[in-house]
């Protein structure tokens, strides 16, 4: 029998919303963090997928994130705003404040928000394609505990701190990077854990600061920063951006999401609009014959092709929606788990429909 089990992703997404309405969270704010549960692993982000349902809700229960938090406005100006997330989950505080940045770009061209005292926020990419589904240019930056080494530095003091950007298109996918600033973001080791897969060298360092294959050392050791000192560099700014600027947690200030408190995460958020610079239209054109020039490079020696940022997800995405989620058994048998200690009654793991993969 193969290791995973392919779910049709509604269904996956109803049952999602039904935990997180349990635990106290309103049915709007339920559907966003869910969505983007879902659409993690329908893209192929495991890493920021479902996976973590168990570990939200937990938390959530304990009292470690707040489920009824509002996003407070502590001080605006025109297009500047900075916001306190009120311990709450980061997807949540990210959407509706990168919702608020697009409503007004639209007077002043462009709007820039920062949030301290929230949570993990899951695929930095989703978020700022809140923007780009509206039209405008989205822009993400978030600090996360630190996990990382510093360039040269033997000691953990930085997050992944990922970084994503986001571009709207009429006739095309969604071009969107979404890159953490570490070799690759800290969950994928787990996934690879789950998996009981080898991890490439150059990912992490176990905890004797010794490069491994071994994904289960990885994980209780330190994470590496992509490209070396630019990886670290861009670390640095994105802390800075962030947990310096906001006045928020920095640094060893930052719980991990696995810790029984709230991690005092602080995400900066920013949504462009187009017109002021080129008509929308205009600017569609050419993207479009940008999309062609990249293309027209042949690929490499075992590559198949080009891929534009955002590309290889959306295929993944447009498959995955006909032919459903692949969920690793492990993770299906935690939020079955997951369902009986919150005593929820559900024919989701009933499926007849599910198929198993090889």
């Amino acid at each position: 029998m193969g290791e995973f089990i392919l779910v049709n992703h509604e269904k996956l997404k109803e049952f999602c919303n039904i935990v997180f309405i349990h635990i106290g969270i309103e049915k709007e704010k339920a559907e966003i963090i869910s969505d983007l549960l879902v659409v993690s692993d329908l893209r192929g982000v495991a890493s920021h997928g479902v996976m973590r349902l168990p570990v939200y809700a937990k938390k959530a229960l304990r009292g470690s994130i707040n489920p009824k938090a509002s996003l407070i406005k502590l001080s605006e100006l025109s297009s500047v705003i900075l916001y306190d997330g009120e311990n709450g989950f980061g997807q949540i505080n990210s959407i509706l404040a990168m919702r608020e940045c697009v409503k007004k770009s639209e007077n002043t061209g462009a709007c820039f928000s920062v949030i301290k005292n929230s949570n993990n926020f899951g695929a930095a990419g989703l978020v700022a394609l809140e923007a780009a589904r509206h039209g405008k240019i989205g822009i993400v930056f978030s600090n996360a505990s630190p996990t990382m080494v510093p360039f040269g530095g033997s000691t953990p003091l930085l997050g992944t701190n990922p970084i994503a950007i986001a571009i709207p298109t009429m006739k095309l996918f969604p071009i969107v990077l979404d890159m953490a600033t570490s070799a690759v973001a800290r969950d994928k080791i787990k996934v690879y854990a789950v998996m009981n897969k080898e991890i490439p060298i150059g990912w992490a360092l176990d905890k004797e600061g010794k490069n491994t294959t071994d994904p289960k050392a990885a994980w209780e050791g330190f994470m590496l920063p992509m490209a070396g000192a630019k990886g670290y560099g861009l670390a640095v700014m994105v802390d800075i951006l962030t947990g310096v600027l906001s006045g928020g947690a920095m640094g060893h200030e930052i719980k991990k999401i696995y810790d029984e408190s709230g991690q005092g995460v602080s995400h900066f958020l920013g949504a462009i609009n187009i017109e002021p610079f080129i008509p929308y239209v205009d600017f569609q054109d050419r993207l479009l014959k940008y999309y062609e020039y990249i293309k027209s490079s042949p690929p490499a020696d075992g590559f198949e092709k080009v891929y534009l940022p955002g590309e290889l997800e959306y295929e993944i995405e447009k498959k995955r929606v006909l032919e459903g989620v692949p969920i690793p058994y492990s993770v299906m048998q935690e939020i079955k788990d997951l369902s009986k200690e919150l005593g929820i009654e559900t024919d989701f793991f009933n499926n007849s429909s599910y198929a198993v993969s090889g």
